[in-house]
């Protein structure tokens, strides 16, 4: 597994897709409570790994635009206290209906919330380490921000697992290196003694700028960040271009 940075690459292949598609559509349903059938208003509908996303209005209904098609994608839907929902879509048409979906109440109990003067040492200890793993050791590694580190539990693992990390809410992240903000909906993070593992979901955001120049930089470095990364590699093997790009 590569730095974290490595998997805001995935949204560069996503937006050439995007951008390769004349024709878009649209995708529309409505999320509820599973056991009371309550609306559930601003819960967060999204296509797993790009910029395209939503929330549902205050009655729990939401219309997803401008989504590439003839394609097949992931929806994934979340909610804070909800188990997130996902699933895999074709889209051939010019509108797509999801129908009712409903999400499941996530069965635990949050603890108490103890408010300290000081910062416990041993989870400023961890949170390091967890930043390291998760965004990796480089220049643009350096230039992205946790911005709320607080939802992040640790614990030792057992037996194999050496260290392991929970969220209990999306992590936010600044990446001032590539001009996106992302929600990283986090499902599995652990280390081993050879390796380490890190999945979950993630929704990308444009971050705005006034300045042209830090527009152009923002498009330097994706591209930068795309060129050798695994997706580039696995296109060039499929197209057939493997010298070509620069592969060995």
């Amino acid at each position: 597994m590569k730095p974290f940075r490595k998997f805001l690459t995935v949204v560069t292949g996503c937006l050439v897709v995007v951008v390769a598609h004349s024709q878009t559509a649209q995708i529309s349903g409505s999320v509820a409570d599973a056991k009371n059938s309550m609306p559930l208003p601003f819960a967060n509908v999204f296509i797993n790994n790009t910029t395209l996303g939503t929330t549902t209005d205050v009655y729990g209904q939401f219309v997803l635009k401008n989504v590439p098609q003839p394609s097949v994608h992931e929806i994934v839907i979340s909610f804070v206290g909800y188990e997130a929902f996902k699933m895999k879509v074709s889209v051939a048409e010019s509108e797509l209906r999801l129908g009712g979906i409903k999400l499941n109440p996530v069965g635990i109990e949050l603890g108490t919330v103890e408010i300290k003067g000081t910062k416990d040492a041993k989870w400023e200890k961890d949170s390091k380490k967890f930043r390291t793993i998760f965004l990796g050791e480089d220049k643009f590694a350096d230039q992205c921000t946790i911005i709320n580190p607080w939802v992040l539990d640790f614990s030792k693992g057992e037996g194999t697992v050496k260290f392991k990390a929970i969220a209990h809410e999306p992590i936010q992240i600044e990446n001032k290196a590539l001009g996106y903000k992302i929600n990283f909906y986090l499902t599995d993070f652990h280390t081993e003694k050879t390796g380490y593992l890190i999945a979950g979901d993630v929704r990308f955001e444009e971050m705005s700028t006034g300045s042209e120049k830090e527009k152009t930089q923002w498009g330097l470095n994706r591209e930068k960040s795309y060129l050798h990364s695994p997706k580039h590699l696995f296109k060039s093997i499929l197209d057939h271009r493997i010298d070509g790009e620069g592969f060995n």
